[in-house]
């Protein structure tokens, strides 16, 4: 799909729009409906448009709580404040993740909070 595809500009879209909160308020998830492949690719588009020091773990959380994401990678770098809520926002709804990819662990595994919410969501990943 070529970068200027009607697609990706929704993306883009309803990247920004999560970014602002504009769902936050709302009582349902908008995200529980979509197809695995597009809130896949939204997660992608939302971590390609944050800023340089990392995403915040508060703008994926629709995302992340929609049961809808099959795979999930993350990097070191990206996530220095942001991992644990990341973590426990997966782990409220991971029924169709088959893939959790976290590089570079070293400089956070050793944290209480960090370890917990790892394990906490590795105890409810569907084997």
């Amino acid at each position: 799909m070529t970068e200027l595809s009607l697609y990706n500009s929704c993306l883009r879209k309803v990247c920004r729009l999560l970014k602002d909160g504009i769902w936050k308020s709302g009582r349902v998830n908008p995200f529980c409906f979509l197809p695995p492949e597009v809130v896949h690719d939204l997660v992608s588009t939302t971590l390609h448009l944050q800023h340089p020091d990392g995403f915040r773990a508060a703008d994926l959380k629709l995302l992340l709580t929609s049961g809808m994401l099959r795979e999930f990678k993350i990097h070191a770098m990206d996530v220095k404040q942001e991992l644990v809520p990341a973590l426990k926002s997966l782990s409220s709804a991971c029924q169709n993740l088959e893939s959790l990819t976290l590089t570079e662990l070293t400089f956070w595994i050793n944290t209480d909070d960090s370890s917990e919410a790892l394990q906490e969501l590795l105890k409810i990943l569907p084997i």
